[in-house]
């Protein structure tokens, strides 16, 4: 509705509009809520924010999985390959390699999430 109309027949067309598009907007925002207790875990399942960090000559991969129930996201952790396997040319396959790894992870860990 646009206001146009300011006599007392506009404002009960526009209480009543107000009043249908409050109960539309509480309507969505109650499924939002829904959506929102799930979205954070299969987000870090499906599209992980993958980091890379190096302890003792060896790159590790780190993912972080967001539980529902969790008070703080799980770490999970894995060994990507030694340090001297990615000097020079080979660089550029460790992006692949913790990409790889990082699927085949999670894949372990949520067998049921990827079918």
């Amino acid at each position: 509705m646009i206001l146009t109309d300011l006599t007392k027949s506009g404002y009960l067309l526009l209480k009543k509009d107000r009043s249908e598009l409050i109960n539309q907007i509480s309507e969505l925002q109650s499924l939002l809520d829904d959506f929102e207790f799930a979205f954070p875990f299969l987000e870090s399942i499906f599209e992980p924010k993958t980091k890379l960090i190096t302890k003792d000559g060896v790159y590790f991969g780190q993912i972080s999985i967001i539980y529902p129930t969790a008070p703080e996201p799980v770490l999970i952790e894995f060994e990507v390959g030694k340090v001297s396997m990615y000097d020079g040319a080979n660089q550029n396959n460790l992006q692949d390699d913790l990409d790889k790894k990082s699927i085949l992870k999670l894949k372990e860990k949520f067998p049921l999430h990827f079918s």
